[in-house]
């Protein structure tokens, strides 16, 4: 009569562990966006991309490329974030800092504007806005994030210049 009580409290133990992990697996903050989306709490919004030092063959070529497109795949933090729309794509002008004399400095465009390009992708989506910012996908957006962009033809890194919802 012993051994059955002991048996009947391991099983117990067993299967209360067993229930906890079928639960932790579906219950992940990865679901909280799904629900919120169902629900309709998420806000269109508008996120600006800047890319740094981007050595093209050919800018309009890539922009006319990259816009014909029209998603592009996000990945922040090496995770896959979804998919968002580019609504559009800039060249930004690569400037310098020279000082010129004692207590002065002056912005100049480099002279090496054909070797390397700054791009800045304006993209549209959908995001839950929460108290500490945007979340998509269950990852938080802010300025400065380092974020990647994927297409059919390239993959770059950038960081999250601005974010606004529309």
């Amino acid at each position: 009569m012993q051994n059955y009580k002991k048996s009947n409290l391991i099983d117990i133990s067993a299967l209360t562990i067993a229930v906890a992990s079928v639960i932790a697996v579906f219950w992940t903050p990865a679901i909280r966006p799904f629900s919120a989306k169902i629900a309709g709490n998420s806000l269109p919004i508008v996120l600006t991309v800047d890319i740094r030092d981007l050595s093209l063959e050919s800018y309009t070529d890539f922009s006319q490329r990259a816009r014909n497109e029209k998603n592009v795949r996000v990945f922040v933090r090496n995770q896959p974030t979804g998919s968002l729309h580019i609504k559009a794509i800039y060249q930004l002008p690569i400037q310098s800092l020279t000082s010129q004399s004692i207590d002065t400095q002056r912005n100049f465009e480099s002279l090496n504007v054909d070797d390397l390009i700054h791009a800045r992708f304006i993209l549209k989506g959908k995001a839950l806005k929460t108290d500490n910012g945007f979340v998509i996908a269950g990852t938080k957006l802010k300025i400065g994030v380092p974020i990647v962009l994927e297409g059919s033809f390239y993959r770059l890194k950038g960081t999250v210049s601005n974010i606004n919802s529309k």
